[in-house]
């Protein structure tokens, strides 16, 4: 499912079904959460620690989650000390920490 599929059902779905909403809301932050370009800009205009809240948010909302969004937040986490400083390293911070996990977690494969 893309963004503006999800923005897209958000804005026009009348019903008050909220297991959809739920369903449509974790599509929309898994996809904003695994945006490299998203993940840029918050760090660069935001403190780290709001990225890692947002990640600690959905992992809380949505405990059955795709596990690579945990695996994702532990490399922000031990990249902090570099990351805080320098947003521009990020991807290269990210690369070294998830590369061994590239064969076996397709979202970390497809992030970017």
């Amino acid at each position: 499912m893309s963004w503006p599929y999800c923005v897209l059902f958000l804005v026009t779905d009348a019903c008050d079904c909220s297991f959809v909403h739920v369903v449509v809301a974790r599509c929309f932050l898994l996809q904003v959460l695994f945006s490299f370009s998203w993940l840029h800009t918050k760090l660069s205009c935001m403190p780290l620690r709001t990225v890692v809240d947002d990640f600690v948010d959905f992992l809380s909302a949505f405990p059955d989650a795709d596990p690579a969004a945990a695996l994702l937040l532990d490399a922000i986490r031990l990249s902090a000390s570099v990351i805080s400083q320098h947003p521009d390293m990020l991807a290269a911070q990210i690369t070294g920490r998830v590369l061994p996990l590239y064969k076996t977690h397709p979202r970390i494969r497809a992030f970017g």
